[in-house]
């Protein structure tokens, strides 16, 4: 009988050794490369989700031609004007008559500066709230309202897709980037900066036990997922005249030369405000009252 030669298995050890070396090695060579793909997929997906988020600010409030920004408040009906100048005129004596307002809600204070003859038909609220960007679960929204002038309610309208938010965190922030000590608050709140800066930051969410968010933390001052834009307010540029009343004639009396934007900053500002515009839209330049 012919003899077969075999492999020993000695001789097969060693081989499955060799091959299993090999194998741990292309392992090793391959596992940073597809984190890195992973990585960026997700960093690449993220600055999209920030892009959207910025669109969703921009696209509301770029045409509005009145416009009340109110920051360092958490809750919309704590905002108060101070004090402001509300002006009428009297048919009667065909005189305008200035009358000095203090400590007024804020929805009074826009209705009687920018309407003080006739109600307006659309008026919006955007409330942008950052939540808690380092905890898990407890995430922010941008909503924007309708107010409802008759009782002074905010009516839903809208808000930027949730599916952004189930994914992220996303830290925005209007005027100076960096707080300054020791109140950690910007020195330029919400629209007065001149440049009209909007930040985006944007965290992963931290729900999974594994905190697979941790690379975002590595990576927080990279500019894929951190947007920096002017936003461009094209039609509060110009002056506004605020109809206040018609005369027997029928002539509409203005007061003129009136500012579009002012913005409203809480005295004693909360550790984690929200941002709050209240604005019209081009469609109510000439618009239609209730």
């Amino acid at each position: 009988m012919k003899k077969v030669k075999a492999f020993t298995l000695v001789e097969l050890i060693i081989v499955m050794a060799i091959f299993s070396g090999i194998a741990v090695g292309a392992i090793a060579m391959v596992r940073p490369a597809m984190k890195l793909f992973n990585n960026t997929s997700q960093l690449e997906k993220a600055s999209a989700d920030v892009d959207n988020i910025r669109r969703y600010i921009e696209d509301n409030l770029r045409y509005a031609d009145r416009l009340v920004n109110c920051v360092g408040y958490d809750n919309f009906d704590d905002i108060v004007k101070d004090s402001y100048t509300y002006k009428y005129y009297d048919s009667v004596s065909d005189s305008i008559f200035p009358n000095d307002r203090v400590d007024q809600p804020v929805l009074t204070y826009f209705k009687e500066q920018y309407f003080p003859y006739l109600s307006p038909s659309s008026v919006y609220v955007m409330e942008i709230d950052n939540g808690d960007i380092f905890t898990a679960g407890i995430m922010g929204k941008i909503t924007i309202y309708k107010v409802d002038f008759s009782d002074g309610s905010l009516d839903f309208e809208s808000e930027a897709s949730s599916s952004y938010y189930s994914k992220y965190s996303f830290n925005i922030n209007f005027g100076v980037a960096i707080p300054p000590p020791p109140t950690n608050l910007p020195d330029t709140w919400g629209l007065s900066d001149s440049l009209r800066n909007m930040y985006i930051d944007v965290f992963k969410n931290r729900s999974s036990a594994d905190d697979d968010g941790k690379f975002f933390d590595e990576l927080h001052s990279a500019s894929s997922h951190y947007s920096t834009s002017a936003l461009n307010l094209s039609n509060l540029e110009l002056k506004l005249d605020i109809d206040i009343g018609v005369k027997a004639n029928g002539t509409t009396v203005y007061d003129t030369d009136f500012s579009r934007l002012d913005t409203i900053e809480n005295p004693t500002p909360v550790a984690n405000p929200k941002y709050y515009f209240i604005y019209t839209l081009p469609e109510i330049i000439n618009p239609k009252y209730e």
